[in-house]
C-alpha cells in the first residue's frame, strides 16, 4: 500500500473520529480533557489536514478546502445533536485545516523519501 493511499485510509479514520465527538452531545464528553473547546477543534483539524499533504503537498489545493468546508458543515448540524453552533469553532477548524497543510508541507519536504542531501559546507 502506497504513501497516499495510506494516507486516505488515516484521514477517512480521522475523519470519522473528528465527526463522532463533534457531534457527540455536551453531557456524553468526558471533562477530563485538558485545554480549551477551540484548542480541540484547531488540533483535531489540524490532524484531519495533516496526512493527506504530508504525502503529497499538491493534495493542498483540494484538501484544505474540504477539511474547512468539513467543519463548516459539521457546525451547521450541530443544532440537531444537542451541540451549539458557534462561528468561532468553524473559525478554529479552517485555522486547524491551514495549520495540519502547513506541517504536512513541512513534514513532505524535511522527510520526503529521495530528499537531496544537505549541502556540505567547504573551506
Amino acid at each position: 500500500m502506497g504513501l497516499v493511499t495510506r494516507a486516505i485510509w488515516l484521514s477517512l479514520v480521522l475523519a470519522v473520529i473528528v465527526g463522532v465527538a463533534t457531534l457527540m452531545p455536551v453531557s456524553s464528553l468526558p471533562d477530563a480533557v485538558p485545554g480549551s473547546d477551540k484548542l480541540h477543534h484547531l488540533l483535531a483539524f489540524a490532524a484531519l489536514a495533516f496526512p493527506m499533504i504530508a504525502a503529497r503537498p499538491a493534495n493542498a489545493l483540494w484538501v484544505l478546502p474540504v477539511v474547512a468546508g468539513y467543519g463548516g458543515v459539521i457546525e451547521l448540524i450541530q443544532p440537531y445533536f444537542g451541540r451549539q453552533a458557534e462561528w468561532v469553532d468553524f473559525f478554529a477548524d479552517a485555522a486547524g485545516a491551514l495549520s495540519g497543510g502547513l506541517a504536512g508541507w513541512l513534514a513532505h519536504v524535511c522527510f520526503r523519501p529521495n530528499r537531496p542531501p544537505l549541502a556540505q559546507a567547504t573551506d
